[in-house]
């Protein structure tokens, strides 16, 4: 009887892995294809990108370069050897035909761009002037995660670096929704640096994950306990 016992447990522990996967995945959904237009590809981003935020005058500032400490070695080394550097593209949805440019960076003496690795971005508009306040998750190379403040400085197409943002309470983010100047919604996607504790973490799954409040200087965890939460995104008015 224990034996039974215990088999069916395992079973029963195996279907609840295979169907959480099969759900996560999305494989039970079906979508009806849509078009709304002609569909072009992007020139300039050649390795793909990972998270964007587009003004109401249709400038969409796109990361790209993403890399953070639970990826795999391959993934590692695959990085290295095609020399990606961590990049802001400015993309114009106006003037399509220009493609994607890579934005120059006037750093400062808390940011070298050589050690920039960009995931989530959110933006605060400045319509007058257009010089946007950018926020974006740094993976920072051989360092601890953190989320970088820049000004676009449009005359020049330049991304000016202003502060960062840190906190213990920072693991592997993944994206931030700005509120106001300073402060943010920030979602903690992976509690372990390791790729193969990582593995586990996202299988079995175990929900280590949460969502960060920062306002300043002061960070706090509003919600725990969530499995890899990933992007987050406010509504319009901002509740």
């Amino acid at each position: 009887m224990l034996r039974q016992a215990f088999y069916g447990l395992i079973l029963s522990m195996i279907f609840y892995l295979l169907f959480h996967g099969y759900t996560k995945l999305g494989l039970n959904y079906h979508f009806k294809k849509h078009y709304p237009g002609e569909c072009r590809q992007v020139t300039g981003l050649d390795y793909g990108s990972e998270d964007m935020e587009v003004t109401q005058d249709g400038l969409a500032f796109i990361t790209s370069g993403m890399d953070y400490s639970s990826n795999s070695e391959k993934y590692h080394s695959f990085i290295r050897e095609k020399n990606i550097r961590g990049t802001i593209f400015l993309y114009d949805f106006k003037n399509p035909k220009l493609g994607a440019s890579a934005l120059r960076f006037q750093p400062s003496k808390t940011f070298d761009p050589e050690t920039f690795q960009p995931h989530g971005i959110s933006l605060l508009e400045d319509k007058a002037k257009g010089e946007h306040l950018l926020y974006v998750v740094n993976h920072v190379r051989h360092g601890k995660d953190r989320v970088e403040k820049f000004k676009f400085i449009p005359r020049v197409n330049e991304l000016q670096h202003l502060r960062f943002f840190n906190d213990s309470k920072f693991l592997i983010l993944n994206d931030v929704a700005l509120i106001s100047e300073d402060k943010f919604y920030a979602s903690n996607y992976l509690f372990f640096e390791s790729h193969f504790l990582s593995l586990f973490e996202h299988l079995l799954p175990i929900p280590l994950g949460g969502l960060l409040l920062v306002d300043g200087n002061h960070v706090t965890e509003i919600v725990k306990s969530l499995h890899g939460p990933n992007g987050v995104i406010l509504s319009k008015d901002k509740r």
